[in-house]
This record gives C-alpha cells, structure tokens and sequence, in this order.
C-alpha cells in the first residue's frame, strides 16, 4: 500500500477507536438485543452470528467485557447461542453443523462454557461435517485420528448421535422441499475408477 494509503486507514482506526471508546455497556447490550431479535425471527445470518457479540454485546482483550455476569447467565447465553445454531440448520446446513461442531468442542472462551461442552455432540456434529466436507477416500483416515481423541464409548454414542441428527434433519428438509446437503446421510460412494479406453491403433 502507498504510504497515501496507509495515512488514509490511520486516520479511520483513530475514528473508529473514538467513536467505540464513546460507546456505554448499554450501547453494546444494545447491540446483541436487536441481534437476538433477529435470531428469534429466523434469520440465519443473525442465529450463526449471535456468538461473536457476546452476552453483554462486545469482546474484551480478555475475553467478554462489559457488565459483568454471573456462572448462571453465562451459561443461559450460551444454551441460547447452541439454540439458535440448532435452528440454523435449516437454513445452511453446512454452516451450521461447522458452528455446532466447534461450539460442543471448543466455543468461546466463557466461564461456564465446559458445563456445556459435550464431547459425545461434538464428536456427532464432527462426523456429519467430514461427510459434508471431505471426499469418501479421506474421509476414512479422518474418522481414524477423530476417533482417537475419545474413549470408545463416547466414539459409539457420537456414531449414534450423528445418525440420529443427520436423519431427523434430512425429513425436516425434505418436508420443505430442499435438497439434503451432499454426504449428510453417509459417505457418498467413491465414483469408479474408468478403465481405459483400447487405442484402435494398438498392436493386434
């Protein structure tokens, strides 16, 4: 970038930082009520959206900043993110199962969060996302190093739940006349592999 250029997007990141340090805790809760209201109406962008903001609307150096809030709203705003992640997976499937896959596993650093995680639901969403994303011949060594991350037990229940999501969402798409998402009800099966045409220059 010319150093035009550069002097020009200074001189936003000093207005921006102005205009955000004159912005109240109420000001950013703000900001995650109309998003909220957005998610409840069905907006997918709003439903997929809803973690980055936070429970009190913005991101601290630390983690959330803002008013603060206790274990018990914690966790409520995060059942509540996990909810609309749920009901998004109607509207973009992939994008959905992506989110709820790292929701169970990771998600945003909050305190009450590993009352949350479960390794069972995100090992099912884990699964469904490598049908969704990856070609039948990697998806093997996929399953291999994912189902070494979990006691077998868990591997078997996250198998289970996995067929039991991708079952109950595949009848609600096609109650609405949508295409179901390629992989979601199992590996597509590896094409044939063509057998080479005979030359008709070959020897005889």
């Amino acid at each position: 970038a010319s150093a035009a250029r550069l002097k020009e997007l200074d001189a936003r990141h000093a207005q921006a930082t102005a205009l955000c340090a004159r912005l109240s805790d109420t000001d950013y809760a703000l900001r995650t009520g109309i998003l909220r209201l957005h998610a409840r109406a069905g907006n997918v962008d709003a439903q997929l959206h809803f973690q980055y903001v936070g429970p009190t609307g913005r991101h601290g150096p630390e983690g959330f900043a803002g008013a603060p809030q206790s274990d018990a709203q914690l966790a409520a705003w995060y059942r509540e993110v996990l909810g609309y992640a749920q009901q998004a997976l109607i509207g973009e499937p992939f994008l959905a199962v992506s989110t709820l896959a790292w929701l169970y596993d990771a998600g945003p650093s909050v305190p009450a969060a590993p009352a949350i995680h479960d390794p069972v639901e995100g090992h099912a969403y884990r699964i469904l996302l490598a049908r969704m994303a990856r070609s039948p011949q990697h998806l093997a060594d996929f399953m291999q190093r994912e189902e070494a991350r979990l006691p077998p037990g868990q591997v078997a229940q996250g198998r289970a739940r996995a067929e039991a999501i991708a079952q109950g969402l595949a009848a609600q798409l096609t109650a609405q006349g949508k295409d179901l998402p390629r992989g979601l009800l199992g590996p597509a099966a590896a094409e044939p592999r063509q057998q080479p045409v005979p030359s008709p220059f070959a020897a005889q």
